[in-house]
């Protein structure tokens, strides 16, 4: 659908010699002759350089040695499971948020290793030293020459003036929606209302800079907050437990006694306000427990805390009503302001149980619920999803072979297994504490010895923070680069309703499309690196996430004013005004 038209009013394991310092070591090959050939790349000064012609070494990286040789001469072998898994060179699977960044810089250490003045880099895949993989491409080759370029441009890497990945070339057909229109547009999906006429006489006189004034003012509304619960709720799906009693009944008697502290059945000596046990009928009580962890996300941005505390938070919410059903205990002698209020939430710890941010409330755990043989992995895999922008089942994209998988114990043991099993096994151990009903019960015998440790990626987790694993797991994943990125994900998503765009994959080289998709993942990716940065150095405010996309051109993006070329239809084919409203949106526009 292109909604543009819909405008708005290879091998080895082998050890290779210490690496030597490219600035004092020459890179020849076989003479001095191939030290004066350079490619218009290389003539690019160090320095940081501007206009359109200019390509910075990791875009030089990504379209001249990841997409050509890496990804399909490489990439079989050189992985975490792969027969060069022991060796220097381990690539990232593009399934993994960040993976360009993370080979680059892979990608640049090996380099810096040499074999008598000259790059590994350039000598194994060219047969020219030992290479377990064979000859992969001769030295007179393109791929040759444009690793060899790479190499050189290392010693002075080039980078170009880009703001934000709004490259003007890449929408220079593009309308852009103005700032009376961008407000409109803002106010209708993040806060539910139409502008207000001030607004747009201010908007009229003040352009620019009045629209971003004006969205610091949209995002301490509350509307700002529902919308974020809203857009998480379409993740973790926990409204499900809404109706009823649905959300209480998932509570064990036996760790909370008082779940149903309401029901004259149930309520023993428990003396409670009776003003407070009339109204905890009708939902009150429910919707407390039910709509925890999305009050605790609305707790965190509301109050601009570092969005990494909806994990690391070691508190939960409740509101007059859940607190009672859970014992809890609110924090800092906080008190309700209303305390017959059901929509007042309130940070509390419950006794006894290490809190974990979302990850330990009772509904997250059994909206993603685990059995004696899952062991926790769907937890993992909803976790990796949400939080680290990373879907791990596609790090095995691949038909496998049932017949073929005869080891005992393949999810350690046999590489179609382990291609998976490896990153979401120690993460699932994390979970280890919490029974498939969502309790807090630690394993009386530990973990599972046939499964890998807990912990997360080479770290395991100390003996001390067994009883806590779940919180040492959270301080792990966020601090985690592809936290931002994850937060950054459904931002955009929810403003926009695309996903954000993926690098292409070419394997066999028949894409014909090739180029365009990677420039749109290119220019994405650049306004992605610069919201990510502001969104650290705010100290995770969330705000600057919202603020940032709205600002964008993939949000202001309204219409072509030419007829698009094919190739700019590929390239812009996920840019646009035109979305599905949600319900909610709906309603609220109505």
């Amino acid at each position: 659908m292109f909604l543009l038209a819909l405008p708005i009013v290879a091998c080895d394991q082998g050890e290779t010699e210490p690496p030597v310092d490219p600035s004092s070591t020459e890179i020849v090959d076989d003479g001095s002759e191939s030290v004066e050939t350079t490619t218009d790349s290389e003539e690019q000064s160090a320095e940081t350089t501007d206009g359109e012609d200019c390509v910075s070494t990791k875009s030089f990286f990504t379209q001249r040695v990841w997409a050509p040789i890496l990804s399909n001469k490489c990439m079989m072998c050189h992985n975490a499971q792969g027969a060069a898994k022991n060796s220097k060179l381990v690539l990232m699977s593009p399934a993994i948020t960040g993976f360009l960044d993370m080979n680059y810089e892979t990608v640049k250490d090996v380099a810096a290793y040499q074999h008598n003045g000259e790059s590994i880099l350039l000598l194994k895949p060219s047969a020219q030293i030992a290479h377990g993989g064979g000859q992969l491409f001769d030295p007179e080759s393109e791929d040759y020459e444009n690793i060899r370029a790479f190499v050189e441009q290392l010693d002075e890497p080039v980078e170009c003036e880009e703001i934000g990945g709004d490259d003007s070339s890449y929408f220079a057909n593009i309308d852009m929606l103005d700032a009376t229109d961008t407000w409109r547009k803002a106010t209708l999906q993040v806060a539910g209302r139409r502008p207000t006429a001030e607004e747009i006489s201010y908007l009229n006189v003040a352009g620019e800079s009045a629209l971003d004034e004006l969205l610091d003012e949209l995002l301490q509304e509350e509307g700002y907050v529902r919308w974020v619960k809203e857009t998480y709720n379409d993740l973790l799906l926990t409204d499900r437990y809404l109706p009823g009693d649905d959300a209480i009944e998932l509570l064990s008697m036996q760790d909370y006694p008082n779940a149903m502290w309401f029901d004259e059945d149930y309520m023993g000596d428990l003396v409670v306000d009776p003003t407070l046990t009339a109204m905890a009928g009708g939902g009150n009580t429910n919707m407390g427990v039910a709509r925890e962890a999305l009050e605790l996300i609305a707790h965190v941005v509301r109050n601009g805390l570092p969005f990494t505390e909806i994990l690391t938070a070691a508190y939960t919410v409740v509101n007059p009503y859940s607190r009672v059903t859970y014992g809890a205990v609110l924090v800092d002698g906080e008190q309700f302001a209303d305390p017959y209020d059901p929509n007042e939430y309130r940070p509390a710890v419950i006794p006894g149980v290490p809190h974990a941010g979302v990850l330990s409330s009772p509904v997250f755990l059994n909206r993603f619920p685990t059995t004696d043989t899952n062991r926790n992995r769907h937890r993992a895999r909803m976790a990796f999803n949400f939080f680290l922008a990373t879907d791990v089942l596609k790090l095995a994209e691949r038909p496998v072979d049932p017949t073929a998988i005869v080891d005992h114990n393949p999810t350690m043991f046999n590489p179609q297994c382990t291609v998976c099993h490896a990153t979401i096994d120690p993460v699932a151990g994390a979970f280890q504490n919490w029974s498939d009903q969502g309790r807090y019960l630690p394993p009386e015998e530990g973990w599972y010895p046939d499964m890998v440790p807990p912990g997360y990626g080479e770290d395991l987790i100390p003996a001390t923070e067994n009883g806590k694993s779940l919180r040492w797991l959270a301080k792990q994943m966020t601090t985690d680069s592809r936290f931002a990125t994850a937060a950054l994900h459904i931002v955009f998503k929810g403003l926009t309703g695309q996903n954000p765009v993926q690098m292409p994959v070419d394997e066999d080289g028949t894409m014909v499309d090739y180029a365009e998709r990677l420039e749109a993942f290119q220019v994405q990716e650049a306004l992605f690196e610069a919201l990510t940065k502001t969104f650290n150095d705010s100290g995770q405010d969330h705000r600057s996430l919202v603020k940032g996309v709205i600002l964008s051109k993939w949000f202001r993006a309204a219409a072509p004013r030419d007829e698009l070329s094919e190739a700019d239809q590929v390239k812009l084919r996920d840019v646009g005004t035109a979305r599905l409203l949600t319900p909610e949106l709906l309603d609220r526009k109505i």
